[in-house]
């Protein structure tokens, strides 16, 4: 049964982020088990975002992973992911706080208030991609280091740019619910009209300012991370027992800084990381993060 839940749980994250299959080779072996875990749960609640229409379906999905998650022994679990999460450790080592966090940023979705201006997007994409970092971050062995709370604000917020991108051309909750209503009312487009495709040129600009402003966010953890390669054993030692969250976040900037200049009608295929060259991209990334 074990054997068939990891089959399980690694069709549903190459279903849903094939990026997955070229960054978990650089995983340390002994934690790939917990990662394609940790990532189908997180496939399995992006899909209920964003292929689940009825609300009331939606509710009782919901609770029925809050159940399954916070609320069952390892012994209760009928469900292949939650075994399999059982299995490799994972929600004996997450914190129970964060987990209900992550759960909870999926219900907010469901029915979004948009954010008013940039500096909402930014804490939106902020508390968007924080706690599925957080708890892959949790899965590792190490102390971790003193710079991990700046750095892990950085990396929020374009990966939650990122996963709100992601959903939104799924067709998730809202789709584009986050873009700042003052942006919209600069160009005079509603969301009804961005939706249809009217006005192509302005919602192009409004969306590549806010990848403008993710991005910025990314390049500001390089920035830290490269300025501390010369530093001491502990952190050479934590960039190591995390180069597949590093390359997963490197993949997510290359998507963004792709999709800022495409139209929305292009953004899907952009998610698959498949181009010629992303490999050795990915490969330079890390090596100029000294990992």
């Amino acid at each position: 049964m074990q054997q068939n839940d990891q089959q399980f749980c690694l069709e549903q994250v190459m279903g849903c982020d094939r990026r997955f299959g070229i960054t978990r080779w650089y995983a340390p072996r002994e934690s790939v088990a917990a990662l394609v875990a940790l990532y189908a749960l997180l496939a399995s609640l992006e899909k209920m975002l964003c292929e689940i229409r009825d609300e009331t379906v939606f509710l009782a999905k919901w609770q029925w992973w809050h159940g399954e998650l916070l609320g069952k022994d390892s012994g209760d679990s009928i469900h292949p992911i939650t075994r399999q999460l059982h299995q490799t450790g994972c929600i004996e080592r997450w914190n129970r706080a964060d987990l209900q966090h992550l759960l909870d940023g999926y219900m907010r979705r469901r029915d979004p208030a948009p954010p008013i201006d940039a500096q909402q997007f930014i804490v939106q994409c902020e508390q968007t991609g924080r706690y599925p970092m957080s708890l892959e971050l949790q899965l590792g062995h190490d102390r971790g280091v003193p710079q991990m709370d700046q750095w892990l604000s950085s990396m929020a917020v374009a990966s939650g740019l990122f996963r709100l991108l992601r959903e939104s051309t799924r067709g998730g909750g809202q789709r584009y619910w986050w873009l700042p209503m003052n942006s919209l009312a600069q160009f005079s487009i509603s969301r009804r009209e961005l939706l249809a495709g009217h006005n192509d040129g302005s919602h192009v600009v409004i969306l590549a300012r806010m990848m403008d402003i993710a991005l910025g966010y990314h390049d500001r953890w390089q920035q830290g991370l490269v300025g501390s390669g010369g530093a001491e054993d502990e952190i050479r030692h934590w960039k190591r027992s995390h180069r597949h969250w590093l390359a997963q976040l490197l993949s997510m900037g290359r998507c963004l800084s792709r999709l800022r200049q495409m139209p929305m009608s292009r953004y899907r295929a952009e998610f698959f990381f498949n181009r010629p060259g992303d490999v050795w991209a990915l490969w330079r990334g890390l090596k100029k993060l000294s990992v």
